[in-house]
């Protein structure tokens, strides 16, 4: 009994720590998409600093954001994307950035889908001890579904503080991203819950060894 239970409490250890995201809203699917911009396409709402309306990130650059409704089918996870650059440049480039709670020390897996209109537009992401890592994202994307060109994205990190900030940044771009979705940290299961899972084990198969003999 004392087996099974150390058991179910390392798999559900392990279970948590590798599913759980620790980015709220990481898929840009919450928040209040009005689009009472001065943009005409319904589709598109320019979002910049101090507006809220994309829950749980902050947007940086006067130049805003562009949260996209490409609707079903044509982003990686729900129908909303964001794309890193709103209105053209002009020599200002702009940043988003979330903050969530870390372990300091503690490893961890970000990642996220990018794809951009051509080379031009790029951009950096930081987290942790991951700092300024460049992408592009995938081809050129002229027609729906827009899924065909995501680039899927893997970095580890580590924690820095007891609180870590996700920062993208632009780093080049004509107007027309780079855009991403589907954004997702998982801490990578710490070995104390190995541990716990291998004693669970250990202690199981001993207690059938006993009840056989």
């Amino acid at each position: 009994m004392r087996a099974s239970i150390l058991l179910a409490a390392a798999m559900a250890a392990l279970s948590f720590q590798a599913n759980a995201n620790l980015i709220a809203n990481g898929s840009f699917e919450l928040g209040d998409f009005n689009n009472t911009d001065a943009d005409p396409r319904p589709d598109i709402m320019l979002v910049t600093p101090g507006m809220p309306n994309i829950s749980g990130w902050t947007v940086v650059g006067s130049n805003g954001v562009h949260w996209m409704d490409l609707g079903p089918g044509n982003t990686t996870d729900g129908r909303y994307a964001l794309d890193l650059q709103g209105e053209n440049p002009s020599g200002e480039f702009s940043s988003i950035s979330t903050a969530f709670s870390t372990q300091p020390g503690q490893s961890y897996i970000l990642a996220f889908d990018a794809f951009t209109g051509n080379i031009v537009n790029s951009a950096s992401v930081s987290v942790g001890s991951l700092i300024d890592l460049a992408f592009t994202g995938g081809s050129p994307a002229f027609a729906p579904p827009f899924t065909n060109y995501f680039t899927h994205y893997t970095y580890g990190f580590n924690a820095t503080g007891s609180t870590s900030t996700l920062l993208f940044r632009v780093v080049s771009s004509d107007g027309f991203g780079p855009s991403i979705d589907n954004v997702v940290v998982t801490a990578v299961p710490e070995p104390g819950a190995y541990l716990l899972l291998g004693s669970g084990i250990v202690i199981l198969a001993l207690g059938r060894v006993r009840r056989r003999t």
